[in-house]
């Protein structure tokens, strides 16, 4: 089994890096965008501020977990992750309405002239979407390395909406460029960041409709279900007797909680046995699996 703890450590430390990076991007940005007075630029103030609302999510979530503290969280990092997912998703849905109130507003007016503050923003970008796959690639590595857990999966799924954030705004800007002499372009920007901000809240939308079922603890489907009956089923000669199955999907983990009898002299060596592998049978069509044992007087193993 890997030592997640050294994945932890290995987390935080990435985290913290990026951290420090996007705190010195949002600074550079802020200012470019109060100088130059850019939708585009405003756009990735918002996205940014959201951004940065995420990673320090994982970097306080990894800096508790790489002292191998998990037993106190359980199947709460998902719940936290969730919870702060959303609150950072419907600040930068906020802030996109904001946007898109500016974008109607700038139709009527002479339009956006391009901005020399611009390069500075293409240029930031490209050192952004550089950092952004840097970052893909050290997690790939770490989880390669170390195993993967819910916050590598969640810090790989925020490098990768960085880099399609990232990857956007630069192509808005580089269209802005090549079409800024154009008798268009007073509807480039604000037609630009019409379409990014409709594929913006939309992968937002999506976010916060994952994070609620997160939230929401819903039983795991017929199939899945089948699957846990199948595998109690194969290992039935070792309890006596089955009352019943609750499970639920918690973050990217499925508890599974199993109500069984076992006969009266049954050790707990014997049911820690069973436990390990009714988990090892059921984590063959389901990885993510976590298994209790349910028994006597509502005791858990």
């Amino acid at each position: 089994m890997a030592d997640t703890t050294l994945l932890y450590r290995h987390q935080f430390r990435l985290s913290l890096g990026k951290m420090v990076f996007k705190a010195a991007a949002f600074i550079i940005i802020f200012i470019v965008a109060v100088l130059s007075k850019s939708l585009i630029a405003w756009s990735d103030v918002v996205e940014q501020i959201g951004a940065f609302a995420r990673g320090i999510v994982i970097l306080v979530i990894s800096g508790k977990l790489r002292n191998d503290v998990r037993y106190e969280y359980n199947y709460g990092v998902a719940k936290l992750e969730s919870v702060a997912v959303l609150f950072s998703e419907a600040i930068k849905l906020g802030g996109f309405i904001v946007i898109g109130g500016e974008i109607i507003n700038e139709l009527f007016r002479e339009g956006e002239a391009f901005s020399y503050f611009n390069f500075v923003l293409i240029a930031f970008k490209m050192i952004n979407i550089a950092a952004d796959i840097t970052l893909i690639l050290q997690q790939k590595s770490l989880s390669g390395r170390y195993g993967d857990t819910f916050v590598a999966r969640r810090a790989m799924e925020d490098h990768k909406e960085d880099l399609f954030f990232d990857g956007g705004i630069f192509l808005a800007l580089i269209l802005s460029l090549i079409l800024r002499n154009t008798k268009f372009h007073r509807y480039v920007v604000p037609g630009l960041m019409f379409v990014l901000l409709i594929v913006f809240t939309i992968e937002i939308i999506r976010g916060i409709k994952h994070n609620i079922k997160i939230l929401s603890e819903r039983t795991l489907p017929e199939d899945k279900q089948m699957h846990i009956v199948a595998a109690m089923a194969r290992l039935a000669d070792r309890y006596e007797d089955f009352d019943k199955v609750n499970s639920c999907s918690m973050g990217n983990y499925e508890k599974i909680d199993v109500h069984l009898t076992f006969a009266e002299d049954a050790t707990y060596r014997h049911i820690e046995d069973f436990r390990n592998d009714l988990e090892a049978e059921i984590r063959k069509n389901l990885p993510d699996a976590e298994v209790n044992i349910i028994f006597g007087e509502d005791e858990t193993l």
